[in-house]
């Protein structure tokens, strides 16, 4: 499992504004290449945990986001994608 830092990393690269951001070939910089500078992806704000009534919620930190929900994997694809979204 990678972290929230190593996530921003991977996709966002150096020259994104990402603190710490050391990679220089990532998602960010190859669809910049391949769309000939025409689709770039940039981190959005810092944002702390946006909880609601269950607890759920998420954090975005440099661009990545982790989303907290209570379901369990045991409750399957739909359920828990749904959850995601709801968060």
């Amino acid at each position: 499992t990678r972290t929230m830092e190593e996530l921003a990393n991977s996709v966002f690269g150096a020259d994104s504004g990402v603190t710490g951001a050391d990679d220089e070939v990532n998602l960010r910089s190859q669809y910049l290449a391949c769309s000939h500078g025409k689709l770039t992806f940039a981190p959005t704000s810092e944002r702390g945990l946006a909880a609601s009534y269950y607890g759920e919620g998420s954090d975005i930190s440099n661009g990545a986001v982790t989303v907290h929900v209570n379901t369990s994997i045991a409750e399957g694809d739909d359920a828990m994608r749904n959850d995601i979204t709801d968060a």
